[in-house]
């Protein structure tokens, strides 16, 4: 709750415990997003901290996501429809 009381995490950052997990399992961090080209597959590793669901004017599903790294910046991205489509269950806020 400490987040949501004061704006930060005074204790430990909740990915701490699985920072080199995550490493493991990410091939990039947000901040190296810029030099990936389109299309790309990645893996990054975080927590949404926040999400928008949107739908586009053709009606396709959409979703704006930022996501929260342990020692990088915040990114919002959005995703296609595919993409969400196929990983619509883990669209969730404050999930590590």
């Amino acid at each position: 709750m400490e987040k949501e009381v004061l704006g930060l995490y005074v204790t430990e950052h909740p990915l701490q415990g699985v920072r080199d997990q995550l490493r493991r399992k990410t091939d990039a961090t947000i901040g190296e997003l810029e030099r990936r080209r389109d299309g790309e597959v990645i893996t990054i590793g975080g927590i949404v901290s926040s999400l928008r669901h949107m739908t586009t004017k053709r009606g396709d599903a959409m979703v704006f996501l930022r996501v929260e790294e342990r020692d990088g910046p915040r990114s919002r991205r959005s995703s296609s429809n595919s993409t969400y489509d196929k990983a619509r269950e883990l669209c969730t806020t404050d999930r590590s």
